[in-house]
C-alpha cells in the first residue's frame, strides 16, 4: 500500500522541524514545518553559527573600516550574543552594512531576520529579496530558504516548480535540508510527479549527511518497501542511527522492528549502523573542510526536536 498523500506538508527549513504524520504507523511521514515555525525555523542551523575568529575589538576596527566579512562577523557575533550582550538591532545594523557591500552570508542571514521579524519589521518579502541576493551567489542555504519560501507562498506566489529549482541548486552542494525536502516533495507528489523511489534515493542524500528526520523516513520505507526492495536489516539500521539523536519514537520503533526481525537480523543492523556511522561522519568532516574554505563555521545542534509520531503496526 502506497504512503498517505502529504501534499499538504510544508517543507523543513534549516532548523526546527515539525512533523505531518499519516494514519497509518507503517507508512513513510513527509516531515516539515508549519507556516509559524517557518519564522523561527529559516537558515540558523548553518548561517547563525558562521562567526569570525578574530576577537570583537579587532573585528569591530575592521568594521568601522568597512572591512565587509568584518562586519558580518561583527553583526553575528550581535545576533548570538558571542562576547557581547546580544542585541538584534545592533546585528541587523552590522549585517545590512556588509550587505550592502554584496556579502552573501549577511544577505542570507538578513533574510532570516526579516522572516522571523528579529532585529526588523517582519516582512517576507523583504526576506526574499535577501535570500535571493545570497543564492544568486550560489548561498545554499539561501538557495534552500528561497525554495521553501516559493514551496510555501511566503513573500513569493507559490510555485513549487521554482521551489524545486532552487532546492536543486542547494543540494547539488550537499546541503543536507534541501536534500530532505527534495525528497518530501517526490513523497507528497508536490510540484513533481509522484515517485517514491525518487523520494528514497534524497532522504537517502539526505540521511548520509546526517539529517535525522531523513534517516526516520528512509527507515520507514525500508521497513515497507515503499519505492525500494524491502530491507528489515537497513531499515533497523537507519533507526538505530536516529535513535542516537535521542529521538523517542525512532527509540520505540527500532524497539519493535529489533523484536519483529530477531537477534541474528539485529546484529547485521547493529553492524550496518557502525558502517553508516562511518559514512556519515566522514561526509560531516567533508562539508565541515568545505565550508571552512569560505568561512569559519560551527554547526550547532537544531532546537526543534521531532513531534510524536505513530509507531508501526
Amino acid at each position: 500500500m502506497p504512503p498517505d498523500d502529504h501534499s499538504g506538508s510544508s517543507p523543513k527549513t534549516t532548523e526546527a522541524l515539525g512533523h505531518a504524520l499519516s494514519s497509518s504507523g507503517n507508512r513513510v511521514r513527509c516531515v516539515g514545518t508549519s507556516l509559524s515555525a517557518l519564522v523561527f525555523a529559516c537558515l540558523l542551523i548553518c548561517t547563525a553559527a558562521r562567526s569570525a575568529e578574530p576577537g570583537v575589538d579587532a573585528l569591530r576596527i575592521r568594521a568601522e573600516r568597512g572591512d565587509p566579512m568584518a562586519q558580518y562577523g561583527l553583526g553575528i557575533a550581535y545576533a548570538r550574543g558571542d562576547k557581547v550582550p546580544q542585541n538584534s538591532e545592533e546585528a541587523f545594523r552590522w549585517l545590512r552594512k556588509a550587505a550592502a557591500q554584496g556579502n552573501a552570508f549577511a544577505e542570507s542571514y538578513l533574510g532570516v531576520m526579516y522572516a522571523a521579524g528579529d532585529g526588523v519589521a517582519k516582512d517576507p518579502a523583504e526576506a526574499v529579496k535577501w535570500y535571493r541576493k545570497a543564492a544568486e551567489q550560489g548561498d545554499a542555504d539561501a538557495q534552500c530558504n528561497l525554495g521553501v519560501s516559493y514551496s510555501l507562498g511566503q513573500g513569493v506566489p507559490k510555485d513549487p516548480v521554482e521551489a524545486g529549482k532552487w532546492l536543486r541548486k542547494a543540494a547539488d552542494q550537499g546541503h543536507a535540508t534541501a536534500l530532505y525536502n527534495l525528497g518530501d516533495m517526490y513523497c507528497s507528489g508536490n510540484g513533481v510527479k509522484k515517485d517514491l523511489a525518487e523520494a528514497a534515493m534524497w532522504y537517502r542524500k539526505a540521511a548520509e549527511q546526517g539529517d535525522t528526520d531523513a534517516q526516520f523516513n528512509l527507515g520507514m520505507i525500508y521497513a515497507t518497501g515503499q519505492g525500494v526492495r524491502k530491507d528489515e536489516v537497513e531499515a533497523l539500521a537507519w533507526r538505530n542511527i536516529c535513535a542516537i539523536s535521542g529521538d523517542q519514537e525512532a527509540v520505540r520503533n527500532r524497539e519493535i522492528l529489533a523484536r519483529r526481525v530477531g537477534p541474528k537480523k539485529a546484529l547485521l543492523a547493529q553492524r550496518r549502523s557502525m558502517e553508516l556511522i562511518k559514512l556519515i561522519e566522514h561526509n560531516k568532516a567533508v562539508h565541515a573542510a568545505l565550508a571552512g574554505a569560505t568561512s569559519s563555521d560551527a554547526t550547532p545542534p537544531k532546537d526543534g526536536g521531532p513531534a510524536s509520531r505513530t509507531s508501526p503496526q
